[in-house]
C-alpha cells in the first residue's frame, strides 16, 4: 500500500485552510479513494464541524 501526505498551512487564521482539507477530503472520496484529515489547530479547529463530523467525539472518536 502506497500512499501520499499533503499538508494544508499558513500562519494566519480564515485564509481558507479548513475549507481547503474539507474540499480536498470529499473530493477525493468522490473518486473512492481513501481519506483521513487532521486538524492540529488544537486551541480553535473546527474541520469536523466543517465536514458535518460529531466534534464531541473527539481524534479517536471520528476515526473508524
Amino acid at each position: 500500500m502506497s500512499g501520499q501526505v499533503w499538508a494544508v498551512a499558513g500562519g494566519k487564521g480564515g485564509v481558507g485552510k479548513t475549507t481547503t482539507v474539507a474540499a480536498l477530503g470529499r473530493a477525493f472520496v468522490e473518486r473512492d479513494r481513501q481519506v483521513a484529515v487532521l486538524d492540529a489547530d488544537l486551541g480553535m479547529g473546527n474541520l469536523p464541524e466543517a465536514l458535518g463530523a460529531n466534534s464531541d467525539a473527539g481524534v479517536g472518536g471520528d476515526l473508524h
